[in-house]
């Protein structure tokens, strides 16, 4: 009891799993914190209090405030979707898919909580193997649409709902030459719709094609380079792409 400390510890909403373990006071090693307790105010700061005696000879009340911070998350790539006031993020995690959060505030994020044990999108159920990269989702005519990159090819899935589950009723990835990642699709006000993609020839370099009214691919014929790079900080990686770019750009 003489070298007793205090530690706060945070579980879930049924008060399990409890970890993130804290130290609220600094005490020496040979003082101590008793009889201590922890209490919520309405603006959501957390005050500690204790009786110790680490800063006298004798025991004395100490209060501390404190907020929750949240751990991080864990995710690359990442992309907000707001739907019905609630907002969802998802991103790059691993080679099982696409997990996704979900926050009233943009602050305070609860999950994963897609329906497949976490999961808005599961290898298996839509195009991919591995590599479960940057995904897009969206709404278009009253479903819900993921675009994204596996095995550095572009695939879409569609669910009922923004916890997924993502999946399609032909497993492929959509047409095109070469290795492309990085989807995003865009709705003209025209109603044409576009997808936004990198082609990883030469360098990373962006392309724009049009897509089908109905998503289910892109027309190849329109396909378009908008952007690429040129200048030395543009290849961090120093590959040879650089030189290759700008020998040919002499020649024409």
């Amino acid at each position: 009891m003489e070298f007793a400390d205090m530690k706060v510890v945070i579980g879930d909403d049924e008060a399990r799993n409890f970890n993130r373990k804290s130290t609220p006071f600094i005490i020496p090693a040979n003082k101590s914190c008793l009889w201590s307790s922890v209490a919520i105010l309405n603006d959501n700061t957390i005050v500690a209090v204790t009786s110790t005696n680490a800063y006298s000879n004798h025991s004395e009340i100490w209060m501390i405030k404190g907020r929750l911070v949240q751990d991080p998350i864990a995710l690359a790539d990442p992309t907000i979707f707001l739907d019905n006031n609630k907002y969802y993020l998802y991103g790059t995690s691993s080679d099982k898919g696409f997990e996704v959060y979900e926050s009233s505030d943009l602050k305070n994020w609860k999950g994963p909580v897609g329906k497949s044990n976490g999961f808005a999108l599961v290898k298996g159920e839509s195009f991919g193997s591995k590599g479960f990269w940057a995904p897009q989702v969206f709404k278009h005519k009253n479903a819900y649409y993921m675009a994204y990159t596996a095995d550095e090819q572009i695939a879409i899935a569609k669910s009922d709902s923004p916890l997924g589950p993502f999946k399609q009723e032909q497993i492929k990835s959509l047409s095109g030459i070469g290795k492309q990642i990085d989807p995003f699709v865009y709705f003209d006000t025209d109603g044409k719709t576009y997808m936004y993609h990198v082609k990883l020839k030469e360098g990373n370099r962006i392309f724009v094609s049009e897509m089908k009214p109905d998503l289910s691919d892109v027309l190849q014929e329109t396909t378009k380079e908008c952007i690429s790079g040129v200048l030395p900080w543009e290849n961090t990686e120093k590959t040879d792409w650089l030189d290759y770019r700008r020998a040919n750009s002499n020649k024409t």
